[in-house]
């Protein structure tokens, strides 16, 4: 799996209980005040699914 998919779960792995985009954004260290930088984390979770 690439590192930027292994440090997204990671994230998700630290939350407690269901996790917003921006806490991922967070935890990766993107700037959360910028909506496109957020963009691009919304389809990861879809894809992770798929590749199971």
């Amino acid at each position: 799996m690439p590192p930027e998919y292994q440090r997204f779960l990671a994230a998700v792995r630290q939350a407690a209980g269901s996790v917003a985009t921006r806490q991922i954004g967070e935890a990766l260290g993107l700037d959360t005040g910028v909506r496109g930088k957020l963009e691009p984390l919304c389809g990861k979770p879809a894809k992770l699914t798929d590749r199971g």
